[in-house]
């Protein structure tokens, strides 16, 4: 069954600390989508966000398993959430 993130509750049911990682991601991307727009976020604001929480996630991963030093992560997830912010901000151009 592929990961699309569309049926939490099958997962759920199989993997019940699996509900409550998805849980805890989701208050964290909401949190920080909040955080962005300065109020209720957009679906835009939610999936920058997401990407965000991703990039937190996977630098703690690696800062936690000593693979990582704190500057390195704090520069890491600096570096990856500019960039992310920003082409957030730039409207896409389509051909």
């Amino acid at each position: 069954m592929a990961d699309d993130g569309h049926d939490t509750g099958l997962r759920s049911r199989r993997y019940p600390r699996r509900a409550e990682l998805d849980r805890a991601a989701d208050e964290i991307q909401i949190l920080l989508a909040r955080t962005l727009r300065g109020g209720e976020p957009t679906p835009t604001d939610l999936h920058v966000a997401g990407i965000i929480s991703d990039i937190w996630l996977a630098n703690l991963v690696a800062f936690s398993g000593h693979r990582a030093t704190a500057a390195d992560t704090r520069d890491r997830i600096d570096r990856a959430t500019r960039r992310v912010v920003t082409s957030a901000a730039r409207p896409a151009v389509y051909r």
